[in-house]
Parts: structure tokens; sequence; C-alpha cells
């Protein structure tokens, strides 16, 4: 083996370790899938968060709530709120859709280029170009 391969396979092989496992792990998504996943969990999260926050300001305005329980228009209240539940859904959900995407697309990427420079030592080695293809099918 001379030490240029041995560098190559070097690279290879700490790509596959420590930088490159979450891009092969995010690589094995089908996009849509990688993106769903990430707005169903951005769903879960801005849900819990929205009614934590909504439960301090109840605790903070409890006293006011009190003693105006009879007084306050709680159709506007509850639209209020509705409202500004989906307007922080739509936010989050389409930074999400589009920092997903953009990872999606980077990590594939990676990933074919790593599948690349595979085929390429395994071209070095045997002279064989018949794995070009499936390497190419596989990314």
């Amino acid at each position: 083996m001379d030490e240029q391969r041995i560098w190559k396979m070097c690279r290879l092989a700490l790509f596959e370790q420590e930088e490159g496992k979450k891009e092969l792990t995010i690589a094995s998504y089908y996009r849509r899938d990688y993106v769903g996943l990430g707005l169903l969990s951005n769903f879960v999260q801005v849900t819990v968060v929205y009614l934590l926050i909504l439960a301090a300001v109840v605790i903070m305005k409890l006293d006011y709530l009190m003693n105006n329980f009879d007084k306050l228009d709680y159709v506007t209240i509850a639209a209020a709120m509705i409202a500004g539940y989906l307007l922080l859904i739509g936010l989050y959900s389409v930074l999400v859709f589009t920092l997903r995407r953009l990872k999606y697309l980077r990590a594939r990427k990676k990933v074919r280029d790593y599948y690349i420079k595979l085929n390429e030592l395994y071209e070095e080695r045997t002279g064989d170009a018949l794995h070009r293809q499936q390497a190419s099918s596989e990314v």
C-alpha cells in the first residue's frame, strides 16, 4: 500500500466515525421523512412551550382574573390565544422546514462525496469501475 492510499483510507474512516456519522444517519432518511419528523417534533415542542407560557401568564395574572371573572370577554381572549398559537406554529414550522431541508441537502452532498471517494479508492485497488454505478445509485 502506498502512503497516499493509506491517507485516503484514514480520512474516509475518520469521516465515517466522527463528523460523517450524523450525515450518514440523516442521508439514510428520505428528505420528506426527515423534514416531516422535524416538523412533528416542532409541533410538539411549540405546543408544550406555548402551554407553559400560557400557564405562567395565568398564574401571574391570577389575582386580576379572580377579581374580574365575570367582566372578561372570554371569546376575545380565546381568539387571541388561538391566533397567537397558530402564528407561533406557522413561523416556527417555516423556520424548521427550511433549516431541516438545508441540513438534509448538505448531509446528502457530503455522503455523496464520501461514496465517490470510497469508490475511487476501491477502483484504485481493483481497477473495477462497475461499483461506480452502484455507489452513485445509493446516494
